[in-house]
């Protein structure tokens, strides 16, 4: 319920932005894309679905559109505007039958599968007062960015399971650790190595304590935010690893392996030679880590190699 209240107060947010006139019987209309409106920036393999959102009175007229914007093959571009169709309704839909059964729901879900150019989807609205509403959602289609790889190495905290070590993927393929209390909340996974709960050598999210019931809490108590990294082991090899070499690629290996991270933390590491983790960010990236080395316990280190999605433009 929480969340269709979300949809209709944005609904209503948009409406009073997109509507032609402000008779109050004007139709309402909304398109969303995983909650966003307005320019979003997607990637050529994404599959998308928008939400479709359309209320009024009287309403005798709905247009969905997609316009493309087509490159030409000695320059500039055309644009190439098609209808929609969602389900059994084909745009426009001019037949009261048809608008009265489009209209019993309130939001549909319309599949718009992988884009290849920018693409604007408009949604339009008339009824018999001749009362209009439009809006429209921009897709920029944008390149894979470049692949983030490299290795990084912490400690194992002398078994202090108040204060493990943390590492922080920041922009520009820097690699920054813990460094004060201010900011340590950046950071987006951390490393412990305790005989104490028996999970001895472990990574884990910032928000392990708070996601797993009965975990201790891992030295977050005081951070303004805790990320909400997640993991699962993989049956990969380092040659499987050292495969992956560009983001697309990345992106691949998940789909073909049905790769979905809902792990807190990762433990009994020094059990395996070189493990191969899958990872997703709290920002939605995604990436691999190979525990490359393991070396002591109460005074050791870990060292980890990642191959991680980048950021886009």
């Amino acid at each position: 319920m929480r969340r269709l209240n979300l949809f209709w107060i944005i609904l209503l947010l948009m409406s009073v932005a997109c509507t032609d006139n402000d008779e109050e019987n004007a139709p309402m209309v909304t398109l969303l894309y995983n909650g966003k409106g307005g320019t979003v920036k997607v990637l050529p393999d994404e599959d998308i679905t928008i939400q479709v959102g359309l209320i009024g009175r009287k309403i005798n007229r709905i247009e969905l559109t997609k316009t493309e914007l087509i490159p030409k093959p000695d320059g500039g571009h055309e644009e190439v505007t098609t209808n929609l169709s969602i389900g059994n309704f084909h745009f426009p839909l001019t037949d009261p039958s048809e608008i009265e059964a489009f209209l019993q729901n309130s939001t549909h879900d319309a599949e718009l599968g992988k884009l290849t150019y920018r693409t604007t989807i408009r949604l339009f609205a008339q009824n018999s007062d001749d009362n209009t509403a439009s809006t429209i959602l921009v897709f920029d289609v944008t390149e894979y960015p470049e692949l983030r790889t490299g290795q990084f190495v912490l400690g194992s905290a002398s078994q202090n399971l108040s204060d493990p070590s943390y590492v922080f993927f920041a922009p520009g393929n820097l690699i920054r650790y813990r460094f004060d209390a201010v900011e340590a909340d950046k950071s987006d996974l951390g490393y412990v190595y305790t005989e104490s709960i028996n999970n001895k050598a472990t990574v884990f999210s910032p928000d392990w304590g708070t996601a797993t019931s009965g975990e201790i809490e891992q030295g977050t108590q005081n951070w303004a935010t805790r990320k909400e990294t997640r993991f699962v082991r993989t049956d990969l090899s380092q040659a499987d690893f050292d495969n992956v070499t560009t983001t697309q690629g990345l992106r691949e290996l998940f789909r073909s392996k049905d790769y979905n991270p809902d792990l807190a933390a990762v433990n009994q590491l020094q059990e395996e030679s070189k493990p191969v983790l899958a990872v997703r960010l709290s920002d939605g990236r995604i990436g691999l880590l190979l525990v490359d080395e393991i070396s002591g316990t109460t005074a050791g280190r870990t060292t980890i190699m990642y191959r991680l999605e980048g950021m886009s433009e």
